[in-house]
Formats: structure tokens, sequence, C-alpha cells
């Protein structure tokens, strides 16, 4: 391995989510997904829950700020009792009574934000999104979610993408994921650290992903190249 190579894979390291970070993600999401297997508000329509997003993804780099997770459930999204206000409201209610301040969760445009989920870990900055679904085709076709704007339900691909990623990364021989991670750092660093001054258009590390993606060469070798 050459020492620009050797440079890379150490810079990685550095950026990689620390174990402790990844404990505070397992504690964040796992009983809460449990709960509302049970709660009374989505027993009868609960079908299952899926992480999504970079956490899921392996492309998180540093501290875990947000982990996203789709709960699937059994509802006719014809129903006028099933709008996409209701359904989040309900939701939203789920949580309030499983986390101890209401002012612990807010209203998404998609999705319900739990803003503190880990409250007695002072050194934990994160956000939970929970997304209510709704699989009319089965969980791996694309699914409907709530759009409160459009006040309509929208079809989205969750776990397509992760499949397009994971597919993509293998035929990268496992650069791909690395080099979103350095791509998503390479971001911060410029517009938020190197030059945080500078008016300019700061995607989002989604963006940052799905340009890398599409961008990236299977046939290079090093990082450097990349």
């Amino acid at each position: 391995m050459s020492k620009q190579e050797s440079n890379f894979q150490e810079f990685l390291s550095n950026i990689e989510p620390s174990t402790e970070q990844v404990a505070f993600a397992k504690q964040a999401h796992i009983p809460l997904r449990e709960y509302l297997s049970n709660d009374t508000t989505f027993k009868s329509c609960f079908r299952n829950s899926f992480l999504y997003g970079s956490y899921r993804r392996h492309t998180a780099i540093g501290d875990i700020k947000d982990i996203d997770i789709v709960i699937i459930n059994e509802l006719d999204p014809t129903s006028s009792d099933n709008s996409p206000d209701k359904v989040l409201k309900r939701l939203k209610a789920s949580l309030d009574n499983y986390y101890e301040a209401a002012a612990d969760t807010s209203y998404q445009r998609r999705s319900i934000r739990v803003n503190d989920p880990l409250p007695e870990k002072s050194n934990c900055i994160m956000t939970l999104d929970i997304l209510p679904a709704i699989a009319p085709n089965g969980e791996n076709q694309p699914l409907l979610i709530p759009d409160r704007e459009l006040q309509k339900w929208i079809s989205s691909n969750p776990k397509g993408h992760i499949q397009c990623i994971s597919e993509k990364n293998e035929e990268c021989n496992g650069a791909l994921v690395p080099l979103i991670k350095i791509m998503k750092w390479w971001w911060k660093y410029q517009c938020s650290l190197k030059q945080p001054e500078v008016l300019r258009p700061k995607p989002k590390g989604f963006w940052v992903e799905l340009l890398t993606s599409i961008a990236i060469n299977p046939a290079n070798t090093y990082y450097a190249d990349h």
C-alpha cells in the first residue's frame, strides 16, 4: 500500500462514528421500535419497521446526528381516517406517551422528529425521524409515505435506495461507501469549517451521497484517483 493510500485509510478511520456513538444509536432506536410494535395506537396496524438513512447505509461520519426509522402500517390510504395529517397525529401521540415531554417530539413534513431521544447522555447529540409508511405491494417495493404539505400519500422507495447503494458499492469493490464518507467530510470542511462566511448552496448529505454514487468510476483503484 502506498503512503498516499495509507493516509486515506487513516483519514477514513478518523471520521468513522465511534463505538460510543454506535452504542447511542442502538440505545435510541431499538427500544422505541419495540414500543411502537406493541403500542395500542399502532399494534392493530403495525406490520414491521426498518432503518433507513446514512446510519443504515453505513455512510454516516463523525457523530451520528440522526437516525431514520420507517414504520410499516397496514392502513387504507384512501380512507379519510388515514389522511397524512391524522396518521402523523396518531404517531406523535404515541411518541408523546413514550417520551416524558411532548416538547421532545415535533412535526416534520413527512415524519415525526424526536429531538433528544437520550437526554441522560450529555455527549449525545442525536435526533430520530420516524416515518409512517404503507406497503401496498410489499415491503420491498415502493412505499406510500405521508406528505403534510401536499396532503396526500406519495411514493418513495427507501429499500430500493439501500439496495442500489449496496450493489454499486459491490461493483466498485467496496470503494463507494468510503468515498461517500470522504466526500461528505470534504463538503463539511469546505462549507462549515474552511469558509463558513461564504454564501453557497449547502447540499444535504443525501445529495452528496447520490452525486458520488453517480460520478464514481468503478475502474479506479485508489482513493486519490477517485
